[in-house]
């Protein structure tokens, strides 16, 4: 290796050289130290020190101008930064490295890198038998929630499971145990819910055409912000409030339970909301709507009493239900003799068997439009002749987007 000139004046500067060099490529050469016919090796910069360490901060790969490898070392280098794999895909990624050293390492079973090996199950660089054998001897492993316990013995996992109802949308032919996930026409219109929970009951949903209605009636003491609905009223009281009321027919905890309490439409209208937020009392309207999908002609809906042939006998619930009634329920709604509370002058509970709903649509100023499931009918009554402090069952419908 040729031997560095320690130092060399040129007029009044002093410089710091490399050795001797054949080319000034790089910078002044300095005194004596330049051959112009040799072997072209370019010469350090002038009064820069030397650095011949590959993996100094200004080693080859730095903007540094005076790495060389052939000459000494003057004490020029700068160690203070790190070199490193730089690559954040490399299996040995550096973060703390200042430039990259070329020792980057990936990982040969990533499928970018090369996809012949795809196969090469035990990962020896080559796909032959003992890979055959290797996926012989798993075939037929399933791990479907990825938690790499073997379905069979996971108990997160029901082998067979879906849905086996043939009239739901997601009915599995191949299912064998019912895993409870079957929605059906019209699931999106109740946003992919079956049930709904509102101060403190759950209710069940059921869709008709694309509409998503309660299937129980309300048992709700409080309205959607909170505050709680009068009740415990007497007779008297009852028959004469002009403010939003409830009550349980006879004070019957098991008539709560199975067919909800009763609302004077005082309370159907209040500002404050009887239904849930995003929900209302269906207008008569609204109800008129229902009754079509079930079968009553356009040309009857808007008649005032009976209508239709059999929408009362799909809507009441059957004796097979609990509670049950008279009806066949083949539409869902699961209606039930729920009786009412009489408005003025009388204001008690009355005794009879039929079932009795509020809309929201007013019809003058002391009555209101509701409907009527009568016990001895297999038809839907639309009346609009009781007084608005009457206590009636409500159901729920969900707004429209």
């Amino acid at each position: 290796m040729k031997q560095l000139n320690q130092s060399f004046f040129l007029g009044a500067a002093a410089f710091l050289c490399s050795a001797l060099c054949t080319s000034d490529i790089t910078g002044q050469a300095c005194v004596g130290d330049y051959i112009p016919d040799g072997d072209e090796m370019p010469c350090g910069e002038p009064g820069i020190p030397c650095c011949s360490e590959p993996f100094a901060c200004n080693g080859p790969n730095s903007p540094c101008n005076n790495y060389d490898p052939d000459f000494q070392d003057t004490g020029g280098c700068d160690l203070s930064c790190t070199a490193g794999c730089m690559d954040e895909e490399a299996e040995n990624y550096d973060a703390g490295a200042d430039y990259e050293d070329g020792t980057c390492v990936y990982s040969t079973s990533d499928t970018t890198i090369c996809e012949l090996l795809t196969y090469d199950g035990n990962g020896d660089g080559m796909v032959n038998y003992q890979d055959f054998l290797g996926f012989l001897s798993a075939y037929g492993v399933a791990d479907l929630d990825g938690d790499c316990i073997e379905d069979s013995v996971d108990d997160n996992v029901c082998i067979g499971c879906g849905c086996t109802d043939p009239d739901a949308d997601n009915y599995d032919p191949s299912a064998s145990v019912d895993d409870g996930s079957c929605y059906f026409p019209g699931f999106e219109a109740c946003d992919g819910l079956t049930s709904l929970n509102f101060d403190g009951y759950e209710y069940e949903l059921i869709v008709f055409g694309d509409e998503c209605w309660f299937a129980e009636n309300l048992r709700s003491e409080h309205y959607s912000n909170g505050h709680e609905i009068l009740h415990d009223l007497s007779n008297t009281q009852w028959a004469t409030t002009e403010l939003g009321a409830q009550a349980i027919w006879d004070d019957d905890p098991i008539w709560l339970a199975e067919k909800g309490r009763l609302y004077n439409w005082y309370a159907v209208m209040d500002s404050r909301g009887l239904c849930p937020n995003g929900w209302h009392v269906p207008s008569d309207e609204e109800w008129m709507a229902l009754e079509i999908v079930l079968g009553i002609p356009f040309t009857e809906v808007y008649n005032i009493g009976y209508r239709g042939t059999d929408q009362g006998v799909q809507m009441k619930s059957s004796p097979e239900d609990s509670p049950p009634w008279n009806g066949s329920n083949s539409s869902g709604f699961s209606g039930l003799n729920g009786r009412y509370r009489a408005g003025p002058p009388l204001g008690g509970f009355a005794i009879d068997g039929n079932g009795w709903y509020w809309t929201s649509t007013g019809s003058g100023t002391t009555t209101a439009w509701h409907r009527r499931l009568y016990q001895g009918s297999d038809q839907i009554s639309r009346m609009n002749n009781l007084n608005t402090n009457c206590g009636f069952s409500v159901r729920c419908l969900k707004n429209s987007e």
